[in-house]
């Protein structure tokens, strides 16, 4: 595997030129993409992050002096995090988790890796992308992750799904996500999901779309 060694605001970061590597630190860590109205990451000093990919937001948050937890089920995401973890100094500051994290864990699950034009943060167990591999990854279940206090980033391509719909409590004290609709493009789905963050939550924002199509 070919890596390169870059800079971004501070941190460093080995990449696999020409992939999305190099997109996913300009929007986590240049472009604040999981910094959201009325907190700041460093609000929060434990964070579970799921779907960490090579640990842009893991190690963001860790330069904050923030503690992480990284789960990221693809085993070269993975390496990529640990070596980057190791290369900001921050070993002491997040714990790195391989697997892929459901509501239970099942052992075992397919995960659909989109390597396509060098694509390598879309990586799904629930959509068969065109191009790349599927391979089998170890699960853990999500409450085995939780610890009191902790904050919670997710973004694992439609697994985060079923964890918020299997929510009976208020398992984080502030969670920020992204939802795809471009694997599950049902509106009241995510409604659902929506209404329970409600009444868990003393405030929930979403960015506006067009509920009509």
């Amino acid at each position: 595997m070919k890596l390169e060694k870059i800079g971004f605001d501070g941190l460093e970061f080995y990449i696999r030129p020409e992939t999305s590597d190099i997109k996913a630190i300009e929007e986590v860590v240049g472009g604040n993409a999981y910094r959201r109205k009325g907190f700041e990451i460093e609000d929060s000093g434990l964070w579970l992050d799921l779907g960490a990919n090579i640990g842009a937001f893991a190690i963001l948050a860790a330069s904050k002096g923030c503690r992480v937890v990284a789960v990221e089920a693809d085993p070269v995401n993975a390496e990529l995090t640990r070596k980057n973890v190791a290369l900001n100094g921050l070993r002491d500051r997040i714990k790195v988790v391989e697997r892929a994290v459901m509501p239970s864990d099942s052992g075992f699950i397919e995960m659909h890796v989109n390597s396509a034009r060098g694509n390598y943060w879309r990586n799904s167990v629930f959509k068969k992308w065109k191009g790349g591999e599927t391979i089998p990854v170890k699960t853990i279940a999500i409450d085995s992750l939780i610890e009191p206090g902790m904050a919670c980033k997710m973004d694992i391509e439609g697994a985060e799904m079923p964890i918020l719909e299997a929510m009976d409590s208020r398992w984080f004290d502030r969670i920020v996500f992204e939802w795809s609709f471009d694997i599950d493009r049902s509106i009241p789905r995510f409604n659902s999901v929506v209404e329970k963050l409600d009444q868990l939550y003393s405030k929930v924002w979403f960015g506006g779309f067009d509920q009509s199509q």
